[in-house]
């Protein structure tokens, strides 16, 4: 975020911006000027300097490829287990009842376990530190899955073990405490000033206060009933439907597992789009109420069951869809929980801790294995859980709102002044 005095050398020619406003309405000055097309996808910011977009492209070079790495080994070892069960597991093993449901759940409950305490941990110690010895630890546990008769899991960890190692160097850590090797003196100020520009508290004692503070505000029960409804909107992650389908229709095992990848690949583009354009309207609220829109829309299709091939085909590419809300869900709690680092930490913890909870046992009830492929009262419990999804991202849309303009107002009557107030304008 520049400074007042860049956005005032920024602006138009015969322009004079008066710096007694807020940061807002300079960027509303700039915004007048034509903005190129590209700017919606690649680092446009006319009032960010030389120093602080290289300070951007370093980030976008080590974070976030990190991140990325991170969460395809995460996503390669927990989804390896569905490709095996269409591949001949099943049979293999006998697992003709729920084994596979009873798998996911046994994993839902290492996942949940840990994970409350390991937000309370990132408060206290390096990210840098603790996120690669926990994926250490994951490399490892792959790796003794080979004692399951098979190599495949010994790849798998041969692919996570250099990423996990990169972890320790990569992972900047926060503003107030990093020691990446790749940000220098002037990097790290340039953080800490960013993050106080769109008031993101830095971390504080976390004691009794914090938490009476904490379960004191709407924040976390709203956004967890929105992250359960989230999680458990589907099937687990063992159990694919489509994959399924397509092994009762008779196809080859290389179909079954290729053709899958074509929904993967719906997920991937919807997913960037939407970020962009959660990004470029400030409104995450209408690109998460599209997403679930799109995949309401598919499980309603399904749910019907009896109708065309194709528009079967279609349903099952258009699932994916609704993927693309969970990361947006993240960003949106992030920026409404933005001024107080530790509620930050712990509502995303108690979100995922029991989103993961229930998924433990709903997968279960609503999409067990011996259902498939018609799964009639998942696809069902989906349709309505895609209603309940909308009206709780409504709810919470309208709470954020109001409590942006009650902010608004009282930093306007502490600050005597009538000029807009600076408040983040993402809703």
């Amino acid at each position: 975020m520049g400074s007042e005095h860049e956005y005032a050398s920024a602006s138009p020619k015969g322009v004079t911006v008066d710096e007694s406003f807020s940061d807002e309405h300079n960027t509303a000055t700039l915004e007048k000027k034509k903005v190129p097309w590209w700017a919606y996808i690649w680092d446009y910011e006319p009032g960010r300097s030389p120093e602080e977009r290289v300070f951007i492209q370093k980030l976008d070079i080590f974070l976030i490829t990190m991140l990325s790495l991170g969460y395809f080994i995460k996503n390669l070892d927990q989804t390896n287990i569905s490709n095996a069960f269409v591949s001949g597991m099943k049979e293999d093993l006998q697992m003709n009842g729920n084994e596979i449901n009873l798998i996911d759940t046994a994993w839902t409950v290492g996942y949940v376990v840990g994970q409350i305490p390991s937000q309370i941990v990132l408060t206290k110690v390096r990210p840098s530190i603790w996120v690669p010895s926990c994926e250490l630890l994951w490399t490892v546990l792959t790796f003794c899955l080979a004692a399951a008769k098979t190599s495949n899991h010994i790849m798998d960890g041969i692919i996570s073990l250099p990423i996990c190692i990169a972890g320790f160097f990569f992972l900047p850590d926060l503003p107030e405490n990093t020691r990446a090797f790749y940000l220098n003196e002037n990097d790290r100020d340039l953080a800490r000033k960013r993050m106080a520009s769109v008031g993101r508290a830095p971390r504080t004692k976390l004691g009794r206060s914090a938490f009476k503070r904490i379960f004191g505000r709407w924040h976390v029960y709203f956004l967890t009933i929105l992250y359960i409804v989230f999680i458990n909107i589907g099937p687990s992650s063992s159990v694919n439907p489509f994959s399924l389908w397509l092994k009762a229709k008779g196809e080859t095992v290389e179909k079954i597992n290729i053709i899958p990848t074509a929904a993967s690949a719906v997920q991937l583009v919807l997913t960037v789009s939407f970020a962009i354009i959660s990004d470029a309207i400030r409104h995450r609220a209408s690109v998460m109420s599209v997403s679930t829109f799109l995949g309401g829309f598919a499980a309603l299709i399904l749910a019907i069951w009896n109708v065309p091939d194709g528009l079967k085909w279609f349903a099952f590419l258009l699932q994916r869809a609704s993927v693309p809300y969970g990361p947006l869900s993240m960003s949106w709690t992030n920026e409404i929980c933005g001024a107080d680092a530790e509620e930050r930490a712990i509502v995303i913890g108690i979100m995922n801790s029991l989103g993961y909870a229930f998924n433990a046992w709903v997968p279960i009830l609503t999409y067990p294995q011996v259902d498939a492929p018609r799964f009639k009262k998942g696809f069902i419990f989906s349709t309505v859980a895609f209603g309940a999804q909308a009206a709780i991202t409504a709810s919470v849309a309208y709470l954020y709102k109001r409590e942006k303009k009650n902010r608004g107002i009282a930093k306007r009557d502490e600050e005597g002044v009538t000029a807009p107030a600076s408040v983040p304008n993402v809703e």
